[in-house]
């Protein structure tokens, strides 16, 4: 099964709004790009949604879903009955395989869904809904809201 697993370590640079939690997939126990992998946690959700969204009518299509810090990827290939086969790319020197998942398209969806559900929880446990951060918190609520309207169509 795959998860998108997302932790409640929270990093901040100073005068930015953008905030880093640890962030990785587990696929059967195994655990991309690493269990202890930080990387920007809501651009990169925005990435992969809003591709699985815009390839929803896409047969056969090639997709790549990045990881923003680093030279990692998931390459993603759906086809016409909506069965996803991701490649874990690691581009670091030789670029490799690392690992081949399978789940479904809306499967997928939903992971991202819960995904950001949590990381919206995180921002609202650490009272990053409010002042500075406040921005990232509405657009990762109005992310879930446009997620979720899509998944019930």
């Amino acid at each position: 099964m795959l998860e998108i697993i997302i932790e409640d370590d929270i990093y901040v640079t100073k005068n930015t709004n953008v905030v880093d939690t640890k962030i990785h997939i587990n696929y059967n126990d195994y655990c991309f790009p690493s269990a202890t992998w930080t990387d920007f946690t809501f651009p990169v959700l925005e990435w992969w949604k809003n591709t699985l969204i815009g390839a929803k009518n896409a047969d056969n299509i090639s997709l790549t879903l990045p990881f923003h810090d680093g030279s990692f990827w998931l390459q993603v290939y759906k086809n016409k009955t909506f069965d996803l086969r991701i490649n874990f790319v690691n581009g670091r020197g030789i670029k490799k395989i690392e690992l081949t998942a399978y789940c479904g398209y809306y499967e997928f969806l939903n992971e991202i869904y819960k995904a950001i559900k949590k990381f919206a929880k995180i921002l609202y446990k650490n009272d990053m809904h409010k002042g500075d951060f406040s921005p990232v918190y509405e657009q990762t609520m109005l992310s879930i809201v446009e997620l979720k309207e899509f998944l019930n169509e």
